[in-house]
């Protein structure tokens, strides 16, 4: 939603976003096919503010995404029979320019404390950082993805987060260990000197090739587990 990641949706499940009053730019993405253009094959949609928009989203073996707006009468019938996406929260918050205020003279509120959002369950944010072979340089062309989990932490700032690195099972287990570790400490350097994130709110574990999520003998199953992931969470107070 205007060249920014919103929200991640499984198959036969439905989500609820908020995002600005005016022109809005929508497309769906499908994240295993690593397209970074996210308006490619954007539409244009002019919204009002105070109202509930429907789209359906379907999407081809190959990746190819369709997009179409219905109406509620439509939709309802259709989210009777899907499961809500309750664990998955907004990655972002809407860009949303400041509305025009006329300053009139009134008296002041009374002083009501904010209280800071909490995050209820933990979330993992998959990275989708790509490093070379042998490297543990996180390149600027990857920054966006960093910039998902520093959002997220500003969103909820009693939040800490790890870090975690995963090989395949190619090459020894030793060296698969010292690999995974280099590369979580640079993503964990990325968000501490590119987005100023606190070092007490992030830690790094690498894991090697010992938590596969699948088949290391396969090319695809290989790629899924050369993976980095942010494990969010609300900090344990004493």
């Amino acid at each position: 939603m205007n060249n920014r990641f919103q929200v991640s949706l499984h198959a036969d499940n439905y989500t609820v976003v908020n995002s600005c009053v005016g022109t809005n730019q929508l497309s769906a993405h499908a994240t295993g096919f690593k397209n970074n253009n996210l308006l490619a094959d954007k539409q244009d949609y002019e919204l009002t503010g105070g109202q509930t928009y429907f789209f359906y989203i379907s999407m081809n073996e190959q990746g190819q995404s369709t997009l179409e707006q219905i109406t509620p009468e439509s939709a309802l019938p259709l989210l009777a029979n899907k499961r809500y996406q309750s664990h998955q929260i907004s990655r972002v918050v809407p860009n949303c320019p400041l509305p025009i205020a006329v300053i009139q003279p009134i008296t002041p509120p009374p002083v009501v404390e904010v209280q800071t959002p909490a995050l209820m369950e933990k979330m993992t944010i998959d990275l989708e950082v790509l490093f070379e072979t042998d490297k543990a340089i996180v390149r600027p062309d990857y920054y966006s993805k960093v910039t998902e989990v520093a959002d997220f932490m500003k969103q909820y700032p009693n939040t800490v987060v790890t870090i975690e690195g995963h090989t395949d099972s190619r090459g020894k287990d030793a060296y698969n260990q010292a690999l995974s570790q280099r590369r979580v400490n640079a993503v964990k350097e990325v968000l501490m000197t590119q987005f100023g994130v606190a070092a007490d709110r992030l830690s790094a574990i690498g894991y090697g090739e010992s938590q596969p999520r699948a088949s290391n003998d396969t090319v695809d199953g290989r790629q899924l587990n050369r993976r980095v992931v942010a494990v969010v969470e609300e900090r344990v107070r004493n």
